[in-house]
């Protein structure tokens, strides 16, 4: 369980990083390696159509 929470704060860590590069990446959130991104359009509403590309 500790590697879980190692490996999910570097994980989390570099999704933030690119969160800051990416405007379509409005959310970056989780705890262990459960990860939850949100993708949305430049004006921040939802982006169903991004987060089924993924």
């Amino acid at each position: 369980m500790d590697n879980a929470n190692i490996q999910g704060a570097y994980l989390l860590e570099r999704m933030k990083a690119v969160q800051q590069k990416v405007p379509e990446l409005g959310d970056v959130r989780g705890r262990g390696l459960m990860i939850g991104l949100e993708f949305v359009k430049e004006n921040k509403l939802e982006n169903p159509k991004m987060r089924d590309l993924v």
